[in-house]
């Protein structure tokens, strides 16, 4: 058995022994005797049981709240240390691709790595490389990107808390293909 159950056991069979010894005081039944000391003890004991069965759930209450709390701070550590890799992985693929001048590719890898950045709270402060690396790409290696792309791009510049949104909006819109 587990030890929670032998001590909730522990616990009522205590509070049932304390209520019944305060009844027997109570009911004059021989050879209980009822008087003031004995109904004392019997009033005593029955608080402190219910104090210390109070303790007892209590710890077993803040027990399972710690274990909740610490699986959720594991979860979130995960999700940063997950999304941060991403986001170096997509970054510095974008950046060789910008160093091949393949510019679609670079921009799908750096808005890429700006939709990993959004989702940590790890180095928030690199938001500004990337808005650097796509205003390069559009003063000196121009592109034209599908309405789909754009869109895709757009959105995650909604997601992105910088404060270049106009600006990178406006690019998006000058790098649209025109049909």
């Amino acid at each position: 058995m587990k030890k929670e159950n032998w001590t909730f056991g522990l616990s009522i069979a205590s509070i049932v022994i304390s209520v019944t010894t305060l009844w027997l005081c109570k009911m004059d039944i021989k050879p209980y005797d009822t008087d003031g000391a004995s109904l004392s003890i019997a009033v005593l004991t029955l608080v402190v049981t219910i104090y210390m069965a109070n303790q007892i759930y209590n710890a077993f209450v803040l027990k399972r709240e710690i274990k909740k709390s610490t699986q959720k701070d594991i979860e979130e550590s995960s999700n940063n240390i997950l999304y941060h890799n991403m986001y170096l992985t997509f970054f510095f693929q974008g950046v060789n691709e910008l160093k091949k001048t393949h510019s679609e590719a670079a921009l799908y890898y750096l808005f890429k790595s700006m939709e990993c950045l959004t989702k940590t709270n790890i180095d928030k402060d690199k938001m500004d490389e990337i808005i650097v690396k796509i205003k390069m790409i559009h003063k000196d290696y121009p592109v034209e990107l599908s309405k789909d792309d754009v869109f895709e791009y757009k959105r995650i510049i909604h997601l992105a808390d910088i404060k270049e949104k106009k600006e990178v909006m406006s690019i998006l819109d000058d790098m649209e293909a025109k049909v």
